[in-house]
């Protein structure tokens, strides 16, 4: 099973009625706890999406897409990917092994294509067992000899190696023996008592907020 990669996209630029213009959802129904039925619009598949027109695909005869596998890699930048919440120029999902990267740059670009805009995004994500965290930045620029928008992409990529050596120095050598216990109170050298989840959580945070990995 590949390791989910948690992501957050945010926009910047546009209006949130243009946004929501270029997503294409679908009512889709649910039973709740108590058994009632209820409707929501759920995202459709990113091949169907709007912003994602410009990719060439292919359907089979059933309808379904061809070479999928290599399709989602090529233009969306992992071999699945599921968005679970859009809306107010936002969408957060999960993908497989790696972010969606190219699937936000596809966005921006058809957002700037579309409306005629600069846009810039940015992209905070996770593996879900932090092997790696990263953030993101996106923005458009129109050329002024051939008015084609061009997209610009700036990674700040942190691998979980880094993160660890960190922890290391802060923790000390107990974080590499077997009983250490993130979710319970750690006492430090200068005798404070932290939660050594807690201090990864923030400094995670952190780092998607300045671009800064901190522990404090």
């Amino acid at each position: 099973m590949a390791n989910h990669v948690y992501f957050n996209l945010q926009v910047e630029g546009i209006t949130d009625e243009q946004f929501e213009s270029v997503i294409s959802t679908q009512p889709r129904k649910m039973k709740s706890w108590d058994d009632s039925e209820y409707e929501f619009q759920e995202f459709k598949e990113l091949e169907e999406q709007p912003f994602m027109s410009h990719c060439e695909r292919e359907y089979d005869e059933d309808g379904y897409l061809k070479d999928s596998w290599n399709w989602y890699v090529n233009n969306v930048g992992a071999k699945w990917c599921s968005v679970d919440d859009f809306g107010g120029c936002m969408l957060t999902g999960y993908s497989a092994w790696s972010p969606p990267t190219e699937m936000a740059w596809n966005l921006v670009y058809h957002l700037s294509k579309t409306f005629d805009t600069p846009v810039t995004a940015k992209m905070t994500y996770e593996d879900e067992f932090r092997n790696f965290i990263g953030v993101d930045e996106w923005e458009t620029e129109k050329d002024a000899d051939d008015g084609n928008w061009d997209v610009y992409h700036d990674e700040n990529y942190l691998d979980g190696d880094v993160m660890m050596d960190e922890y290391r120095e802060y923790f000390g050598e107990a974080i590499d023996e077997a009983d250490f216990e993130w979710f319970d109170e750690f006492t430090l050298e200068n005798g404070n008592v932290v939660i050594p989840q807690d201090v990864a959580d923030d400094a995670v945070h952190n780092f998607f907020e300045t671009g800064e990995f901190r522990l404090i």
